[in-house]
């Protein structure tokens, strides 16, 4: 289910009614699957830096990313 990012994945969340899995990884890259079929439903690529939290909505229409700021 990873095979789509080219580093470690760091974080991993489904919808609340399991039919997506999204994950995020050091490649700054979002996948998100169906788990239904396996098929990749869409590839984000604009994440600033590794992706290291996710967050479905409820509903799971919305998601939110983010990335741990170490100072």
């Amino acid at each position: 289910i990873f095979r789509e990012h080219i580093a470690s994945v760091l974080c991993v969340t489904c919808t609340s009614n399991n039919t997506l899995l999204m994950s995020g990884s050091e490649d700054s890259r979002i996948i998100i699957t169906s788990l239904t079929n396996g098929v990749v439903v869409n590839k984000i690529d604009h994440h600033r830096g590794p992706v290291t939290q996710l967050l479905f909505t409820s509903i799971g229409d919305v998601f939110v990313s983010s990335k741990l700021l170490l100072s």
